[in-house]
């Protein structure tokens, strides 16, 4: 005879299986149903996820309410309130991201701003990496804490991971200068060099490099500096 526990998990494997082949697939207290699985390892989570959902009204008010609240319904308790809050607060943080989304352009001042206030914000010296979508929205950001860009460049294995993950179809690079001049050094255009290549590889348009001196900056794109490595760089230039 199957015991309760055994029917359990034969359902919770059934509805993962379900959501891993269709995440889109699940009703709303199916969502809610597996969210509960962590809470609650082995209680038959469905009729609470239905109840929680009747007595807020929605998915989306659950997520939305207090955890006093929340342990005011019968099999919540203070680890079922915890994870139902921590999963609202991060919808609530995704959400506040995308309405307020950074945006670069394509007039070269502006980008050259933009990465100047970076730069002031993280109070830090380092080499950026904006990923962005073909409208110049800001996908992804990341930043190495390094003043010379040639010593990050063990972190290439990670921009690669992120070019297939965040899948941009344009990316900016900015780094910082010490020297209280942007003039770029031979480093640093090997460097843009590999990183259109990379880029490349993924069908991802590089589209300027900034070098940036406290109030002074370079940009490879409008000294046309990038277009010159971009040209050196094809297959038919290449020396083998």
């Amino acid at each position: 005879m199957e015991t309760n526990e055994n029917i359990h998990a034969g359902h919770r494997a059934r509805l993962t299986e379900k959501f891993l082949k269709d995440p889109t697939s699940l009703s709303d207290h199916e969502v809610l149903e597996m969210i509960l699985f962590r809470s609650l390892p082995r209680v038959n989570t469905n009729p609470l996820a239905h109840k929680l959902i009747r007595t807020f009204g929605g998915i989306k008010s659950v997520f939305n309410a207090s955890p006093q609240d929340l342990m005011k319904v019968s099999g919540v308790g203070k680890k079922t309130a915890t994870d139902l809050v921590l999963f609202g607060q991060v919808i609530k943080r995704i959400t506040e991201t995308k309405e307020n989304c950074k945006r670069l352009s394509m007039v070269t001042q502006k980008n050259i701003d933009y990465v100047r206030d970076y730069f002031l914000e993280q109070a830090t010296e380092g080499f950026l990496v904006c990923m962005l979508d073909e409208n110049y929205k800001v996908i992804n950001e990341l930043l190495y804490n390094s003043g010379l860009i040639h010593s990050v460049m063990g972190d290439l294995n990670e921009l690669v991971d992120a070019l297939s993950i965040n899948k941009p179809k344009l990316v900016l690079i900015a780094h910082s200068h010490t020297s209280g001049s942007p003039e770029p050094s031979k480093t640093d255009d090997r460097s843009t060099a590999k990183i259109h290549m990379m880029c490349s590889a993924h069908n991802v348009s590089l589209i300027d490099h900034i070098v940036i001196a406290k109030n002074k900056a370079f940009s490879y794109a409008l000294e046309g500096r990038l277009q010159h490595i971009k040209e050196s760089c094809k297959f038919e230039n290449m020396e083998f």
